[in-house]
């Protein structure tokens, strides 16, 4: 049995911690608990539970208890049965970075007139290791109440560049208006594979004023 995709390209840790709630099989657990009963350094529980709540396998509340969703759960079974199955030197799992996914988006000032604003990727500033080979990524764009050209792109990380933006133009035909930012990463075959995005309100406004919004996805490095 081979883990789904997605779960391949988490880190490590959040497969452990995944793993570590189907064995104590309760609702709620606060980070502390949880961080000393997997016995992980602070820095490595930081990046497994972060990368598991962002992908809704997790979810916390506001005194830092977490728990497991219903994708959760799903995952849980999915990683205890190709345990059972794989042998003593499998499982292999990709490196994976976190990336921030950024858009920085001007108000529209009127309905129906154009504006532009920036999308794009740049290095997690929690992450320590950088990409080692050129990644395209995928970007897929839509408005309800409006709309955004062009409606996909790709973008190239690479070493040498490993933040990359792009200008999109953005039509206001209502407000507030919803974007929807969908991210794939263009494997083998230029096959996509879902590695994150985000949806966020945008209103027409008469002011100057902008707005960053960023959430975390995942890189592979295959």
């Amino acid at each position: 049995m081979t883990l789904p995709f997605e779960l391949t390209t988490m880190p490590e840790q959040a497969l452990d911690i995944l793993r570590y709630m189907g064995r104590i099989q309760i609702d709620n657990i606060h980070a502390d608990a949880l961080m000393n009963g997997l016995g992980m350094s602070e820095r490595s529980f930081s990046k497994g539970i972060k990368r598991l709540v962002t992908k809704s396998y997790m979810a916390m509340d506001e005194a830092r208890y977490y728990r497991v969703t219903q994708k959760g759960y799903q995952a849980i079974e999915d990683i205890n049965a190709y345990d059972a199955t794989a042998p003593a030197d499998a499982g292999k799992h990709y490196a994976v970075l976190a990336y921030d996914l950024c858009a920085v988006v001007p108000l529209p000032r009127a309905i129906n007139q154009s504006s532009r604003w920036l999308l794009g990727l740049e290095p997690d500033p929690m992450e320590t290791e950088t990409i080692s080979e050129p990644t395209p990524i995928l970007l897929r764009v839509s408005a309800n109440g409006g709309e955004v050209s062009p409606a996909e792109l790709t973008l190239t990380l690479t070493p040498e560049t490993p933040s990359q933006f792009a200008e999109l133009n953005l039509t206001a035909y209502q407000t507030p208006m919803r974007l929807r930012v969908e991210v794939f990463q263009l494997m083998e075959m230029n096959e996509p594979y879902v590695s994150g995005g985000m949806y966020f309100d945008v209103e027409v406004s008469t002011s100057s004023q902008q707005r960053a919004l960023h959430t975390t996805i995942s890189v592979a490095q295959i």
